[in-house]
């Protein structure tokens, strides 16, 4: 004799697309949808990280957007390898946002489009294809940029929701804690977020456990782009005590030292060291050795060894000279030219 069993559940009716997605995704009856959200410079493929990232997000071959099955794809995408073949995993690219401008979509937005670049720097409120292009100034707007993608993550039903921070922002940092309250996941090169205020860690850190979601991180420090985080945390699990960390904490100034030994002017070295892309965005993090106190805090913060450490507390000695201490960018015309 065949038995059935049924299972009802109740719930309520504005959560009822998350939980029929929720119960398909459960039960392999369709693939697992991911929206991803991209927080960074809307540059360029190849001229910022998070143009960087779009392009790799494109060549998986499993981003869906309205009108096209992830199948559908071309382009860029047909230039780039499949990675995600055979795990039921469709990407869903929600939102991008830059400090001029953000780009929200629930029905996703086509990465791979050569339209994108080009419009991502256009003038407020312009509309290509269904995709709002609002914009959003981090100078007078950023807060509420912000706040925007936050409502944007409240009210997208994907039970998996994904924030990639490619930016150097200490709001974005602090915006952590809501957004993995909300149940989103974070993967971030912040490093205002593990290397800045302790409150910003600490808070992102206890909503990351309370929620029951993922904040991923690495330091680049003394491990030249390899993932020292990870192999730090995978040593004490096994029980491992770290003693000493060395290396080389800043590529940047490494470079410069070197070049001003070798008879080169301080400014050329600075220069060319910003022309080889081994410089932070704002190459002054690296030469008042912000960008390395914020790595040993992180690595402090990770070891365990001294969890309470602020910022000030770790003490450095600035290569910047005095007059660029003050300096401010104009923001204006690198607005006009794209690039903010």
């Amino acid at each position: 004799e065949l038995l059935i069993r049924q299972i009802s559940l109740m719930v309520e009716r504005e959560e009822c697309t998350k939980a029929l997605r929720a119960a398909h995704a459960a039960l392999a009856l369709s693939d697992t949808q991911v929206s991803i959200v991209v927080l960074g410079s809307l540059a360029e493929a190849g001229k910022s990280m998070a143009g960087e990232l779009l392009k790799l997000l494109a060549g998986t071959g499993r981003l869906a957007y309205r009108g096209s099955s992830p199948s559908a794809l071309t382009g860029a995408t047909a230039q780039l390898p499949t990675s995600l073949d055979g795990l039921a995993i469709d990407l869903k690219v929600t939102a991008l946002a830059s400090a001029s401008a953000s780009v929200l979509s629930n029905d996703g937005i086509d990465v791979a489009s050569p339209n994108l670049w080009a419009t991502a720097s256009s003038s407020v409120g312009e509309t290509l294809e269904g995709v709002t292009f609002a914009g959003c100034g981090y100078a007078q707007e950023g807060e509420d940029c912000l706040e925007m993608l936050t409502t944007h993550l409240l009210e997208d039903f994907n039970g998996n929701r994904i924030v990639i921070d490619a930016t150097e922002d200490a709001r974005v940092a602090e915006h952590y804690p809501r957004w993995l309250t909300l149940g989103a996941h974070i993967v971030s090169s912040n490093k205002l977020a593990t290397g800045g205020p302790l409150a910003t860690y600490r808070a992102a850190k206890n909503a990351r456990s309370d929620a029951n979601t993922q904040w991923l991180y690495e330091c680049s420090g003394p491990g030249s782009g390899l993932p020292v985080i990870s192999t730090l945390q995978d040593m004490q699990q096994t029980g491992d005590r770290i003693r000493r960390v060395e290396g080389v904490f800043s590529g940047t100034v490494n470079y410069v030292l070197e070049s001003v030994r070798g008879g080169a002017p301080f400014s050329e070295a600075v220069a060319a060291a910003v022309a080889a892309g081994y410089a932070e965005p704002d190459p002054r993090d690296d030469l008042s050795c912000l960008d390395t106190q914020r790595k040993m805090l992180t690595l402090c913060r990770e070891i365990g060894g001294m969890p309470d450490l602020e910022p000030e507390q770790l003490l450095v000695e600035s290569l910047l000279p005095d007059a660029l201490s003050g300096w401010a960018p104009d923001l204006a015309s690198g607005k006009c030219r794209g690039r903010v």
